[in-house]
């Protein structure tokens, strides 16, 4: 009775015979079954195969051994059957019954011993076949009977180290043979150097035409290849139904980078999985997912310039066989360090754009990925970056929506609060208008007339723009007409109201406020200014007085005060009160407070509704376009008798 360990090493089925008693599996040299494998111990586990079956011991290896994923405890044995999947650290093991036992006329060709086959090195001659016998008693094809009794091993049936050096196992390929002994899925030597012209007509350069492993292809090459082969054909069919099928439903960004390294792992043996982004219009790149890699960590350790370029920059798909023999990385502290054995990097095209790469590698000397390989995941590539172009749109669009939903909400609140009409006063007449830059503004005046028989006005300016100023404004105004129901002077209106804002908004928030109160009986006007654009009043003989600031703006500091301060108005007089975005339109040039001053003083024979359109006007003459990038809000207050 025997059994079969059996994996596939570079599309090609290795096999290791097991007989009756106890085989020592492991990554020294004097194991039973070498396995030079970083993962695997070199004590790593016992097979023990009798009458009543097989068990398998694990003899405290550092990585662990798994049966069909469930791990073997050391010291407690686990039986193993035909069709178990067999884990050593990260090598995986099919087992299967010794084809010479179930049927006596089965030709099998020995191409080598373990050793052999993990090193990749040549069959020596004479053991290129062995009839069933041959192999079944254990001697090399061409050695004959008596190569058979000089090598028994400790059950008769196995070469002993005499008999072959170095040999412990026998290595078995259902594949066929090539003249350099070496196997590989497309006949060609597996160490050979495979080139495909690239959409530049440019390949990567081999220094004898057979020192690289490395394999170049354009998008235009891979989607030329697409369905030229049945058997491709068909595994890139299995790539869409499965990438469609986790693709198509909505998810978010971060989703879908997860989405899409699950699948690149199940769809390929890798150790680290990497997925690039552009960050924007730069030649940064992003990490936004990976496997296997600190998300931290800088790519170009083990991605180098070259790679970056040829991906990125051409559009090309890059496949290396065995990084560690490309002359351009010898000595590489990268490519040593992690143990590179082969890698795969396809750029994210969405068809219009290269807007990163994915990237697999692997450390195992029993994987080396292959074209058909490259052309399903730069495939698998393209439909990635088209998916995340989609969402990329679908969010920009949620957050506009969203956005505008607010705005809308704010601009409800902002227009309730906001005086629906002006009061009629004997003596003076009163004109407003507020032209937010957004659909909601930080831009705020309030009039209205006292118990006392005084007029309130009111301007001011939140800063910052959108939601958050309109909320802050609402609140100001609220809290302003509170207190002053309350019947406080105007200085103490103001203390209040700093201290309230400053306690209820952070520290990037604050409010210039102008707050005024007219006497009609007395025609004049009392002011405290927080912080705000001077006030302006024009005379009817031409003079003009300016209301600068008596107090820091509202909600800037915590404990502060303010000056009231009186000014007479007589007839003719015009009070402009407006906020920055009159004399700070124009990026280049401002339109500053002296050219404002200069309309008021043409204007001030016009009634207040004319001063404003001619104070508009002449903003819009000097900047020369329509388009606003602040809020724009102006009261006129004129004294007509």
């Amino acid at each position: 009775m025997t059994m079969v360990l059996s994996c596939v090493v570079n599309h090609r089925e290795i096999r290791w015979v097991i007989r009756p008693g106890v085989t020592r599996v492991g990554r020294d040299p004097g194991s039973d079954v070498w396995v030079q494998d970083e993962s695997v111990s070199r004590k790593h586990a016992e097979i023990t195969l009798d009458d009543g079956g097989a068990v398998i011991r694990d003899l405290g290896s550092r990585n662990g051994t798994t049966v069909n994923g469930v791990p073997v405890t050391p010291g407690s044995p686990q039986a193993v059957q035909e069709g178990d999947l067999v884990a050593l650290g990260a090598m995986s093991l099919t087992v299967t019954r010794d084809p010479a036992d179930a049927e006596e006329t089965h030709e099998r060709e020995i191409v080598g011993f373990a050793d052999d086959a993990l090193r990749g090195a040549p069959v020596a001659p004479g053991r290129e076949r062995a009839s069933t016998d041959a192999a079944r008693d254990g001697a090399p094809a061409g050695a004959g009977r008596e190569g058979a009794s000089a090598g028994t091993g400790r059950d008769g049936g196995m070469p002993g180290p005499d008999a072959v050096s170095g040999g412990h196992a026998w290595v078995e390929s259902s594949l066929s043979r090539n003249p350099a002994g070496m196997h590989s899925g497309s006949g060609r030597p597996a160490q050979g150097s495979d080139r495909i012209a690239s959409g530049s007509g440019r390949g990567i350069p081999s220094p004898d035409d057979s020192g690289l492993s490395t394999t170049r292809m354009s998008w235009q090459d891979i989607r030329a290849e697409i369905g030229t082969r049945s058997n491709q054909t068909q595994n890139l069919l299995s790539v869409l139904l499965e990438a469609g099928q986790m693709l198509v439903l909505p998810q978010s960004l971060t989703e879908l980078y997860e989405t899409s390294i699950e699948l690149v792992s199940r769809l390929f043996p890798a150790d680290r999985i990497l997925l690039l982004l552009r960050n924007g219009d730069s030649d940064d790149l992003q990490v936004c997912g990976s496997r296997g890699i600190d998300p931290n960590a800088d790519p170009t350790t083990f991605l180098s310039r070259s790679i970056l370029r040829a991906v990125l920059e051409d559009h090309e798909s890059l496949l290396l066989r065995d990084p560690r023999s490309d002359p351009r990385f010898v000595g590489s502290d990268s490519i040593i360090a992690l143990r590179l054995r082969s890698t795969m990097t396809v750029p994210l095209f969405d068809n219009e754009m290269v807007i990163g790469l994915l990237h697999a590698d692997t450390t195992s000397p029993f994987q080396s990925y292959d074209e058909d390989q490259l052309k399903t995941l730069a495939l698998l590539g393209n439909l990635v970056a088209v998916k995340i172009k989609n969402a990329r749109l679908l969010d920009e669009l949620r957050v506009k929506a969203r956005l505008e939903q607010e705005m809308e909400t704010a601009a409800q609140i902002q227009r309730r609060l906001l005086p629906d009409h002006l009061p009629r006063l004997e003596n003076y007449r009163l004109a407003a208008r507020l032209l937010p830059c957004l659909e909601t503004a930080g831009d705020f005046f309030d009039i209205g007339e006292r118990a006392d028989g005084a007029v309130e006005v009111l301007i001011g300016d939140v800063s910052g723009k959108g939601v958050g100023a309109a909320l802050l404004m609402s609140h100001t105004v609220a809290a302003y007409r509170v207190l002053s129901q309350e019947g406080h002077a105007l200085s103490e209106l103001m203390d209040r109201l700093c201290c309230h804002v400053y306690a209820s908004s952070d520290a990037t928030r604050f409010v210039t406020l102008f707050a005024s109160r007219l006497d009609l009986e007395k025609h004049e006007l009392r002011y405290v200014n927080g912080g705000h654009s001077p006030v302006l009043i024009v005379h009817a003989d031409g003079s003009c007085d300016r209301l600068p600031a008596t107090g820091p703006a509202v909600g800037l500091i915590d404990g502060c005060s303010f000056e009231e301060q009186r000014l007479p108005l007589g007839p003719g007089s015009v009070v402009c009160f407006y906020t920055d975005g009159i004399i700070e339109a124009g990026q280049d040039d401002p339109y500053e407070e002296e050219r404002l001053r200069a309309v008021l003083e043409r204007s001030r024979d016009l009634s207040p509704e004319q001063i404003i359109d001619a104070i508009l006007e002449d903003v819009h003459r000097h900047t020369g376009r329509s388009e606003r990038d602040d809020d724009i809000t102006v009261v006129v207050l004129k004294r007509v008798s």
